[in-house]
């Protein structure tokens, strides 16, 4: 393989390929040898007791792509739900005040971002699309603060468009996967027996909106919401709704003062 210089460039040495052909057969094969070999390794993963494996390698490692690995093969072996149920119970049982449950970005929360989009990201697209199109087609029209060209009159434009997306996630046209709703229920259940009733009320709402609805809401070209980025003033009007919209799904107030949007 020859390089050709570019204007004013020269070039020394050369670059090799090697292309290699193999049969379906033999692709077969090495896939089969590997699963063979990973097998025991996998076993002990997903089949330890209390997945004490898993909890003791995730104090080491807490990168999103090692919770996005453990989730893929959790799933791949129908354990995904064990899984997050461990990882949501050490971190229920280790949290001190109520108000930081699942603020932090720890391998628990990860997990369940991740989960979420593994299984239910075609429900978000549905559930979204009307509140997506809304932030964008209001654009500067929902801005508050001043300083960035907006005036709080804009409010009732904001208020408008936090709803379309609120009541898109809560009357989807598609039902929430049932997986969504069984990991929801068991936070629900571990939380109540940890603090009360309404402390898991918002913690569901917050793993819900606060990792999963609202990062769509925010980047919704990163999530497949929209083909194409969308522009400043509207990404500043999707992350207002995604704010507001996270409040509201623990039952919070919402102030005008303009420093809480900030």
């Amino acid at each position: 393989m020859s390089l050709t210089p570019l204007a004013n460039e020269t070039v020394s040495g050369s670059v090799t390929l090697r292309l290699c052909r193999i049969s379906a057969q033999r692709a077969a094969d090495n896939n089969s040898i590997a699963a063979g070999n990973y097998a025991e390794l996998v076993g002990l993963l997903v089949q330890s007791q209390d997945i004490i494996v898993v909890a003791s390698l995730c104090t080491v490692y807490s990168s999103d792509e090692v919770a996005r690995t453990l989730v893929a093969l959790f799933e791949s072996q129908h354990q995904a739900h064990r899984l997050l149920n461990q990882l949501l119970f050490r971190e229920i049982k280790q949290c001190e005040h109520a108000e930081t449950l699942f603020r932090t970005d720890s391998m628990a929360t990860k997990s369940v971002r991740n989960y979420l989009r593994l299984v239910a990201a075609g429900f978000l697209q549905q559930a979204l699309a009307d509140g997506v199109a809304a932030a964008c087609a209001a654009g500067a029209s929902v801005e508050l603060d001043p300083s960035k060209g907006g005036a709080p009159s804009n409010a009732a434009a904001l208020t408008d468009a936090c709803r379309r997306a609120l009541q898109g996630v809560l009357h989807a046209p598609t039902p929430v996967p049932a997986a969504v709703r069984g990991l929801f229920g068991a936070v629900d259940m571990l939380v109540a027996q940890r603090f009360d009733s309404v402390v898991a009320k918002k913690a569901v709402g917050s793993l819900m909106f606060l990792r999963f609805a609202c990062p769509a809401l925010a980047s919704p070209d990163a999530f497949g919401l929209l083909a194409n980025p969308p522009d400043k003033q509207q990404r500043r009007a999707l992350v207002l709704v995604s704010k507001v919209d996270w409040r509201a799904s623990r039952s919070e107030e919402h102030t005008s003062e303009l420093q809480s949007l900030e």
